[in-house]
């Protein structure tokens, strides 16, 4: 025979008994002796040894218990009393109420959405704590996640039997109903924010003007259409004008020697000839002096006589 030690600490004191059993006998042996040693239900103490729970229904020899080892025995908190929740009789104005309700959140496209969260142990557990009873009751849990048994409730002869056999069930689908009036609002709130700042996006973008943007093409396009109204705030010189500036400039030439002679370098000739006829034939070019030709000077002096005429005009 071996001896194994029963150990407890509660409320800062340590409890320790010597138990004479064999090292190969069950797990719930010894766990009846530690409900006699802590004075405590056998279901709501947990035996461990090196940090293993001793499991029920397993032998020591499993887990290679020493003789003088130390088992450790810690004893659970009572869980709280289940309140049952009491059966709910509707009257017909309540029972209108709520398939109405029920209704408008079945028809909302977010109503497959929030029951499928359900489904998910975290938001059931929520769900659970906001309604008595629902966290014992597996029936209603399971109704709840099957939009097709919803559907029933809005049977008043349904929805009476659920309301009295379930009450849970009762309390979990207006609770389902606010949730798709929440999901709703919020959906409509956040599209709004999106559309706003697409339109400020949109806005922006069509404001601003990037030239590492703009290819070539719409490059030249663009000067292309800027290029008439640069012109309209110059006045434009027609040729007439600048033959007669040229003409009034050559006029202050050396010798009074006529510098423009048109396209074919003819002109009328200057002076007149004996007997001062009017009339003389025209000469060739090669008879004019080289100082006739139109040099820098002389469309410089046009060019700005020009200018100043048009100045005094406008």
């Amino acid at each position: 025979m071996a001896g194994i030690l029963l150990c407890q600490a509660m409320s800062g004191k340590l409890s320790t008994k010597q138990l004479t059993t064999p090292l190969t006998g069950p797990v719930s042996n010894l766990i009846k002796e530690a409900a006699s040693f802590s004075s405590a239900p056998a279901d709501r103490l947990v035996l461990t040894y090196q940090g293993t729970i001793l499991t029920p229904g397993t032998s020591l020899a499993t887990y290679q218990l020493v003789p003088g080892c130390l088992v450790m025995v810690a004893v659970l908190p009572a869980p709280p009393p289940v309140t049952k929740p009491k059966p709910v009789s509707m009257t017909a104005d309540e029972v209108k109420r709520f398939g109405v309700a029920f209704k408008t959140a079945f028809k909302n496209p977010s109503f497959s959405t929030v029951v499928k969260r359900l489904l998910e142990r975290e938001n059931m557990d929520s769900l659970a704590a906001a309604c008595p009873g629902l966290s014992e009751d597996q029936v209603a849990q399971g109704f709840l996640t099957r939009p097709e048994l919803l559907l029933h409730l809005l049977d008043p002869d349904t929805l009476g039997k659920v309301a009295k056999s379930h009450p849970s069930l009762l309390e979990a689908a207006n609770n389902l109903s606010a949730a798709v009036h929440e999901e709703q609002q919020s959906a409509g709130r956040g599209g709004e924010e999106q559309g706003g700042a697409a339109g400020r996006a949109a806005g922006a973008a069509g404001g601003s003007y990037y030239l590492d943007e703009m290819s070539d093409d719409d490059m030249e396009g663009e000067e292309g259409g800027r290029g008439p109204q640069r012109s309209r705030s110059f006045t434009t010189i027609t040729p007439t004008q600048l033959a007669q500036a040229l003409a009034a400039a050559a006029g202050g030439g050396q010798g009074g020697v006529q510098p423009f002679q048109g396209v074919t370098g003819m002109g009328p000739q200057v002076g007149g000839g004996a007997g001062g006829q009017g009339g003389a034939a025209p000469q060739s070019s090669a008879s004019t002096p080289g100082s006739a030709r139109i040099t820098t000077d002389f469309f410089q002096q046009a060019m700005q006589q020009a200018m100043m005429g048009m100045g005094g005009q406008g």
